[in-house]
């Protein structure tokens, strides 16, 4: 569920109180239900909403659309390039610096939408999901589904999201 990352401060000195995964998945399942039972549908692995309530600021990252980004620190998506501004608060405000292409990752890479999109509901089109389909065999079907020409996973597949994701990748087929 939660991934501490050693390099962090939270993952240095984590809680010494914090919830094992088992229980953190007790309570991830009990959201699904009360948010559903109270009219939330599950749009994305961590967010909740009534229809039409979306966050549409976060749907941009998760369906690669484009974004932009202001102030320090600020990273946009424009043009088919990404963007960083520096994090130098007295700088930007000085207008020293200019926003830099960030080139660490590529906009459209097959990995990165495919782990970005499956954040969602809606989950990947036929088109993402073709090369995944006999990777799809190593896991319990209750995970995904396949409908309307889309793969998404389902509610007892959410929470296992970084364990699919990263076996699906690993056994895709090259196109």
């Amino acid at each position: 569920m939660l991934t501490l990352e050693p390099a962090t401060p939270f993952g240095k000195s984590p809680p010494k109180d914090m919830a094992d995964d088992d229980l953190m998945a007790d309570l991830y399942a009990l959201c699904q239900r009360l948010c559903g039972e109270h009219g939330f549908a599950q749009y994305e692995i961590s967010n909740f909403a009534r229809g039409g309530f979306q966050c549409r600021h976060n749907l941009k990252y998760w369906r690669d659309e484009e974004y932009l980004g202001v102030g320090a620190a600020a990273h946009s998506f424009y043009g088919g390039k990404r963007f960083a501004v520096p994090r130098d608060i007295r700088a930007f405000i000085s207008a020293e610096t200019q926003p830099v292409e960030v080139t660490d990752d590529s906009p459209g890479d097959y990995d990165e939408q495919v782990m970005m999109r499956m954040r969602l509901a809606e989950g990947i089109p036929e088109e993402l999901y073709k090369p995944l389909e006999k990777a799809l065999r190593l896991l319990p079907e209750e995970y995904y589904t396949l409908k309307n020409g889309r793969l998404a996973l389902t509610a007892e597949g959410f929470p296992v999201y970084n364990y699919i994701v990263s076996l699906l990748l690993a056994h895709r087929e090259e196109t």
